[in-house]
């Protein structure tokens, strides 16, 4: 059983893909093995309610006819979800030089910026299901996703280059975020508010990176499977740009309160595996939460279990977890 299990109230988004196909419906039965009788919260769009789980905590998620819905077997009441709001960008950016592209999922709540993994694009999340583990926050209007591109092959991950143009690059992507996507977001949603930073792998990463150094933009860090130095691609080269992008380099000597004071402010979760291909990320991230203890900096650190490896399916059930948290689905 995983070390980790899937949040109580959370239903439709971790399903098993196991179908049995009666009348051409699809049922799922849900991720909740191995629970016994435990809270859930009915989606059924009749007015949320908490039911009663049976038979080992199954539910049903079901696809008819291209649309989502979801059966609630304690009140025999299902429904049919509207389709998610996607509004697809695609515009030159002036700092780098060329177009970039992002989605944004969902049209209320507070905006998710999305970094992608290592040399990842902006449909990827899209495409190994995390937008499916949201669906349930976009829905509720809890929060707003905005999937964005990576130049990591322009910049850390460009092996041909020197890491000091490399941390340049970098520095172009970071005016690129700031200058030119956070205010196109601010417009497109009508939005004055900060945002949430959270990616896996790479992405958790630069989520990390960017929460840290812009605390007036980004309030709450969701950092999954992170590296939080970048060593494993420039070894020991340092100068200027490579110190003030790696998190465990600049934050032991970070005194500003401007910045202290903000970081302190905000919601921090760091998350690791101790599986499968998670070594760098289980010692980064145990790293980070020895350093933000001794700078008095909140922060939630979890350490997942040995069967916890650094893998879409696992990313999938934690930001369905640690956005349960920020955003609970129980309503009054």
């Amino acid at each position: 059983m995983p070390s980790k299990e899937t949040p109580p109230l959370f239903l439709s988004s971790l399903a098993c893909k196991k179908s049995i196909n009666p009348n051409g419906v699809e049922p799922f039965f849900g991720d909740l093995q191995n629970r016994g009788n435990i809270d859930i919260l009915c989606a059924s769009g009749f007015g949320a309610h908490i039911m009663r789980s049976i038979d080992r905590g199954k539910f049903f998620y079901y696809i008819e006819n291209g649309e989502r819905g979801r059966f609630c077997p304690a009140c025999s009441r299902e429904s049919r979800s509207t389709p998610m709001h996607v509004d697809y960008n695609k515009k030159w950016s002036r700092c780098l030089k060329q177009d970039m592209e992002f989605k944004l999922y969902g049209r209320g709540g507070k905006p998710v910026v999305v970094f992608p993994s290592a040399n990842g694009r902006f449909y990827d999340y899209e495409n190994f299901g995390m937008v499916e583990a949201c669906s349930t926050f976009i829905e509720d209007e809890k929060i707003t996703l905005i999937t964005v591109d990576s130049i990591d092959r322009q910049s850390w991950l460009n092996y041909k280059a020197h890491p000091a143009d490399r941390a340049l690059r970098h520095n172009e992507y970071d005016r690129y975020i700031m200058g030119e996507l956070i205010p196109e977001v601010r417009k497109l949603l009508d939005y004055a508010g900060n945002f949430i930073a959270t990616g896996c792998s790479m992405g958790g990463y630069h989520s990390a990176n960017f929460f840290f150094k812009h605390p007036d933009v980004f309030d709450s860090l969701i950092a999954l499977s992170g590296i939080y130095r970048l060593d494993f691609c420039i070894g020991d080269y340092m100068d200027d740009n490579v110190y003030f992008n790696s998190p465990l380099a600049y934050l032991p000597n970070l005194e500003d309160p401007w910045y202290l004071d903000r970081i302190r402010g905000g919601r921090i979760i760091l998350c690791s595996g101790r599986g499968a291909w998670e070594e760098e990320m289980l010692r980064d991230t145990a790293d980070m939460k020895e350093l933000l203890e001794r700078k008095n900096i909140p922060a939630w650190v979890d350490f997942w279990g040995w069967d916890v490896s650094h893998d879409w399916y696992w990313w999938g059930k934690q930001i369905a977890y640690f956005m349960g948290d920020l955003f609970p689905l129980l309503r009054e």
